[in-house]
Order: structure tokens, then sequence, then C-alpha cells
């Protein structure tokens, strides 16, 4: 092939990863995406556009070596990276794939999902995803003019696929369902918003309950339950969506109640718990009050569609979600606990 053309084409695929790198994506914060490290959140999406800028430079720097007066050794440095750039580009769009668009762990036990496993809502919302594709598309351009500008045009088309196999393989093998779960005490700011602190809770648990049969009406009372959505702030350190449910429990009885275990459900319309789950209070209750306005909060999580999230929030936005409570231990401050072993 004319080697003006496959610069051009080289030129054409840097900047359209460089522009995917502003356009809106279905799962990733735009225009940085950001994934959760230790608890913080840390920016990844940027190398897309710094990654592309590099690679134009490399080429610029390539066909002008003379002019630029570069030192041979530095050459076998920039031909390396120049080479390499390429396959980053696929190992990032082939994670992306599929652990947001295409993970077969998504799949609904609904009846939604495809013969291949992947979920439909996740199809429809990849499909939507423009600048994915955008950024893909001139991925497979830069390997494609770059091996033919290399003469190895098959070598990096294999090199390609193997590292296409291999990063889809590792996100496959790495996601796992959020299910994170705090404890969170929530306090009205100013403007209204909510603000969330908290300690972190019992992890959730299966439907079926091990736990022994306990009557606590004679000492605890459900008062309320309720649920809301809270979108993402940065300015409050809420660095993604999250479902808050918000249980209130009232002291009947004449001790003083210093911790409460048991199990909450979320149930749909037809009586079928959505999700389910353990925790643990340790709010001081005196007799005839209620407990503290805390609640449990689940973070929606960007690499799963089935998490706690994703199950609940739907009931919660529309307003139909129904809740069951069941006390399981009672503890007192004299350190008596109900009930005895």
């Amino acid at each position: 092939m004319d080697e003006k053309l496959l610069r051009r084409v080289e030129v054409v695929g840097a900047m359209l990863v460089a522009i995917a790198y502003f356009l809106p994506w279905a799962s990733i914060m735009s225009p940085l995406g950001s994934i959760e490290l230790r608890g913080l959140y840390v920016d990844y999406a940027w190398m897309l556009l710094i990654l592309a800028l590099l690679h134009l430079l490399l080429q610029f720097a390539r066909l002008n070596k003379d002019s630029l007066g570069l030192p041979a050794s530095s050459l076998r440095y920039m031909e390396a990276i120049w080479r390499l750039i390429p396959f980053v580009f696929v190992a990032f769009f082939a994670w992306y794939g599929a652990s947001f668009g295409f993970n077969a762990r998504n799949a609904s036990s609904e009846g939604h999902a495809t013969a291949f496993g992947t979920s439909v809502d996740s199809i429809v919302k990849a499909s939507l995803d423009y600048g994915y594709w955008i950024g893909a598309c001139g991925a497979v351009l830069l390997v494609a003019s770059v091996g033919l500008l290399s003469k190895q045009g098959r070598k990096f088309a294999s090199y390609a696929a193997v590292v296409a196999i291999a990063t889809v393989g590792l996100a496959f093998g790495l996601s796992r369902p959020g299910k994170q779960v705090k404890q969170t005490a929530i306090s009205a700011s100013p403007d209204g918003s909510a603000n969330m602190r908290g300690t972190t809770a019992d992890s959730p648990a299966p439907t079926s309950s091990a736990e022994p049969d306990f009557d606590s009406s004679p000492y605890i009372q459900l008062t309320s339950i309720s649920a809301k959505r809270l979108a993402k702030d940065y300015e409050a350190s809420r660095y993604s969506n999250s479902v808050v449910v918000s249980p209130v429990f009232r002291n009947i009885g004449s001790g003083i109640i210093v911790g409460l275990r048991g199990r909450l459900a979320v149930i749909d319309g037809f009586g079928k718990e959505v999700y389910g789950f353990n925790f643990r209070a340790d709010d001081k209750i005196l007799p005839g009050h209620d407990s503290g306005r805390g609640g449990y909060s689940f973070d929606e999580n960007q690499f799963e569609d089935n998490d706690p999230y994703h199950k609940m929030v739907p009931l919660v936005e529309a307003g139909t979600a129904k809740y069951t409570a069941r006390i399981t231990h009672i503890a007192f401050e004299d350190g008596t606990v109900l009930p005895k072993k």
C-alpha cells in the first residue's frame, strides 16, 4: 500500500482515540474515567489522550529525524514506543468492553439474557456508547497502519488478537459483584441535600438465614424503613451513585438498648425479595426513643449490572419498594444479650 496513505490512516486512528476521550461513555465518568483503588478513585481515561498525542509526536519525529537532529540511540526507543502504543489502546478498549459492556457475569436470571450470556440492557448500553466505538475503531486503524508501515502486518494483527483475548480473559476473571455495604449517618446540608458519613456494616447475606427464631416485639418496634437514591457528588466526597436504606427502630421496653442485629430485605410489588442483607446497629436507644437516622449505603458498581444497587434502584426511584426487617439479637447496656445462648 501507499506509504503516504498509511501515514494518513495512522493520523486518523490516533485522532479518533484522542477524540474518544472527550465523548460520553455509558459507564465511565466523562470526560474522565475513574477506577477505585484501595478506597481512592484514580482517573485513567486521560491516558487515551496523552498516548494518542504522544503517538502523533513520535510519528512526526520519525519522519523528521534528520531535521530534528535526533541521536541514533534515541531512535531505537522511539521506534519501540511507537509500535507499542497501539497495543496499549487495544488492551484498554478490550478491558472496557469486557468489563462494562459484554461481561457474561452481568447476565440476568430473569430471562433477559442472550445466547451468549450477555444481558440485553448491557448490549443496548454498549451500542449507545459511541465514544467507545470511535476509540476502538481508532485503535484498529493504528494497529493496521503501524503494522503495515513496519512491514509486519500479520505479526501485528496476531499480537493485537493475543492482547485482546488475554485482556478480556483477565477482565472476566477479575470481575466480582459489588457487595460493599456501609452503615451511614445522614445529615441534611443547608441546601437540603444529604451528606453521608459512616462505618462499615455487616456484609450482605443470602436469602436463607440460620439465625434462631426470636420474638423481639416486647423490646423493639420497627417505626419505619425508607430508601433513597443519592447521586454522586464530588464536593460531598461521594464518588458514585448509591442507594441508602434507612430503618428506624423504637425502644418499647424498659432497658437501654446499645446494639441490634438482624436482617433487612427489599421486596417488590409481587412480594418477591429483590435484595436482603444482614445488618448491625450500635446506636444507644433509650426507652421510648427512636434509633438514629442512619442508613446502609450500597454504592453503584460500574463493573456490574446485577449488583445490589442495580437490583434496588428501579424500585426505590419508582417508589414501589417495600421492606421487611427481622431482629435476631438485642444487646442491652447492662450486658444482657437476647436471645440468651
